[in-house]
């Protein structure tokens, strides 16, 4: 797919991502899955994130655009969700991140 797929538990630790956000950072799963968001994307990116993963926490859908400084000079835009995943009880069992590269028009780059 696409899309970045991840799935973060209740203190920010990545339990699963996809091929394509593996591609992205260039690490396998094994390496990014058990390591905290923090210190896979780096403290300035965690840092411009935290308010949005700290709404997530809570219950809440965020919708944000981003864009994801790399090695110099690369950016990359993406647009992404963080949606809560709650038990029953109303309580944070996750967070699903989802998460698509767009062009510098803000258009989807969508390449299968």
């Amino acid at each position: 797919m696409p899309v970045f797929i991840a799935y973060l538990d209740p203190q920010l630790r990545y339990q699963f991502v996809n091929r394509t956000y593996e591609n992205r950072l260039q690490k396998p799963s094994q390496e990014i899955c058990g390591q905290s968001i923090e210190f896979v994307l780096g403290q300035d990116l965690y840092q411009q994130l935290l308010p949005k993963l700290r709404q997530a926490q809570q219950g809440q859908t965020v919708t944000y655009q981003a864009v994801i400084e790399q090695s110099a000079p690369t950016q990359i835009f993406v647009r992404a969700n963080l949606i809560p995943d709650l038990n029953s009880n109303g309580e944070l069992r996750g967070i699903f991140l989802l998460a698509i590269e767009l062009g510098t028009d803000g258009t989807p780059q969508l390449s299968f």
